[in-house]
């Protein structure tokens, strides 16, 4: 009797950790393994600098410019992106223009990323 209930004891000791693999697994987004709804601050990579919308032939555009503190990844970028659309869901597009402090704000952006609505992210050489 008491090698059934161990055996038992064992065989739940490993689903929960099987269970408990799986759920940490699945917190991940795609094959990066890198967790993208971690609880890092992301504002501190980068400022707005101007911001403009309308509505063009019955389509609700946003326009942001922002200023990155320096040369940052695109898992950053995404965070950025997100966090800025999250504010603006009532636009149709969103588009982000991404510039490394010191930049002419006239040129071409370090990085784009925009929501048309699906998202897109493009860097540029710097």
């Amino acid at each position: 009797m008491k090698k059934g209930i161990l055996k038992k004891w064992w065989f739940w000791l490993i689903a929960i950790f099987v269970i408990g693999l799986i759920l940490n697994i699945a917190d991940y987004n795609g094959n990066t393994g890198t967790n993208i709804n971690n609880k890092e601050d992301i504002s501190k990579f980068y400022t707005i600098i101007s911001e403009r919308n309308n509505n063009v032939m019955s389509v609700n555009k946003c326009w942001i410019k922002t200023e990155l503190v320096g040369v940052i990844d695109s898992l950053k970028l995404l965070k950025i992106a997100n966090k800025l659309k999250s504010t603006r869901g009532r636009f149709d597009q969103i588009w982000i223009y991404h510039y490394i402090k010191g930049m002419d704000t006239s040129g071409t952006p370090f990085a784009t990323t925009h929501f048309t609505p699906n998202f897109k992210i493009n860097i540029y050489k710097y």
